[in-house]
């Protein structure tokens, strides 16, 4: 972080996408432009508002291009706020800060995230997605910490009804429910 707070340089992991490409610093410039660009009308733009110009794009004043994010090489990051947020490495953490894999996304526009296009950058990659009743995940071999992740596969499953999530839950038939009814 700079003296002033207002400039932050990020320094990548080498890391790669499940397609076996690296992850780039350019890989979130893309990600954060198209975060931001009132055409995908992302609910949680807001969450990235602290970056320089970010809001203005938000609203359709200045092109996603001006954002306050470059990539001067594969691995470095370097990020210019509105003004200084020590909260930042904590908004980073939100799904809506990660990467996107800039050429899979470019050539398959939104088919880029189906089960058997979608390439991503974390534990697990999906294997099967049937549209309300489950989806399942598994592990990702080029997960930079493969070789600590334990659980080989994730099942999720829908519930729109929380009161029968609780009853599947607590049968046994799932390890977790989100969220709990309340009453």
């Amino acid at each position: 972080m700079s003296a002033d707070g207002r400039t932050w340089t990020f320094h990548l992991r080498r890391h790669l996408w499940s397609d076996g490409t690296p992850v780039t610093a350019e890989d979130f410039v893309f990600a954060w432009r198209r975060l931001l660009d009132p055409k995908t009308g992302a609910y949680y733009a807001y969450n990235l508002w602290v970056i320089k110009n970010a809001h203005a794009i938000s609203a359709g004043k200045l092109p996603p291009a001006s954002l306050g994010v470059t990539a001067p090489d594969d691995a470095t990051l370097v990020v210019q706020l509105e003004h200084p947020a020590s909260y930042l490495p904590e908004l980073l953490t939100h799904e809506t800060a990660y990467p996107l894999p800039r050429k899979t996304v470019l050539a398959l526009g939104n088919a880029w995230s189906k089960p058997g296009n979608y390439v991503g950058n974390g534990a697990y990659v999906p294997k099967a997605w049937i549209a309300n009743d489950h989806i399942t995940l598994v592990r990702n071999p080029r997960f930079y910490d493969a070789a600590h992740v334990r659980i080989d596969v994730v099942n999720y499953f829908p519930t729109q009804d929380t009161q029968a999530g609780l009853r599947r839950f607590r049968a046994g038939d799932l390890d977790t429910q989100t969220p709990f009814p309340w009453h």
